[in-house]
């Protein structure tokens, strides 16, 4: 069977690819956190914000374990275990390099901006539904309306602004006869929320992107070593 000088580059190689499986981990959990927190878990084009992170999480797991299971098959030079290994890893390497662009190519189509605007234009309407995504996203984003504040105003030119608009969030309700525009968080929350799905879906993105890389190299050498040992069984 191969020296330990020869199994060295690939184990060196595997305990890499175990280091961005933990980094997928702990990335993908951050950006889910940031997704929760501020009310961004939508379909976009048919691309679900969570996708990206959940399956951060679940490849970083699935990375981590595939590792250490690599590692023993290296160790004992078990090439079939190796084989196994590397099958597994391109499918979770094709799964993920195809996620990672998929994003990627919703982030940056023409239609992002106007898909992000039809998907929460309502929810800043007087009449909406959904008044806990909408205040979370205000407040989060500190920002009120689509636009301005006066996207909560009536025909007759009264106002009812939520209170998730208010500077100071310890106020009931700020909505007095004084200046709004002091009162009120004075941007929209439109061009805050494209910008905020466009650094979530790109940190997720990139970071599926990125460990794949590391995920084929640790393929290619299974492969190598793979068949290194089994040369290795069939001469001796």
């Amino acid at each position: 069977g191969p020296t330990p000088a020869r199994q060295s580059p690939w184990l060196v190689t595997n305990l890499t690819v175990c280091l961005p499986g933990l980094l997928m981990l702990i990335g993908g959990s951050v950006v889910q956190g940031q997704i929760k927190s501020q009310s961004l878990s939508r379909n976009i084009g048919g691309y679900s914000t969570e996708a990206g992170a959940i399956i951060c999480i679940i490849f970083g797991i699935f990375v981590l374990l595939l590792s250490l299971f690599g590692l023993y098959a290296t160790i004992k030079d078990h090439h079939r275990f190796l084989f196994l290994y590397s099958g597994v890893m391109s499918l979770i390497f094709v799964i993920q390099f195809i996620t990672g662009i998929i994003g990627l190519s919703v982030k940056h189509s023409d239609k992002f901006d106007d898909e992000i605007k039809e998907e929460f234009k309502n929810d800043f309407k007087l009449d909406t539904t959904k008044t806990i995504e909408r205040d979370a996203i205000q407040h989060y984003f500190k920002c009120c309306g689509w636009s301005s504040y006066k996207d909560y105003q009536y025909d007759n030119n009264t106002f009812n602004v939520p209170p998730s608009c208010c500077k100071d969030q310890n106020e009931l309700n700020c909505d007095t006869f004084g200046n709004r525009s002091a009162i009120y968080f004075e941007d929209g929350c439109s061009t805050k929320l494209i910008r905020g799905f466009g650094t979530v879906i790109e940190t997720a993105c990139a970071i599926l992107v990125t460990f794949s890389i590391f995920n084929f190299i640790g393929i290619v050498l299974s492969i190598i070593l793979g068949r290194n040992i089994k040369s290795g069984y069939q001469y001796t």
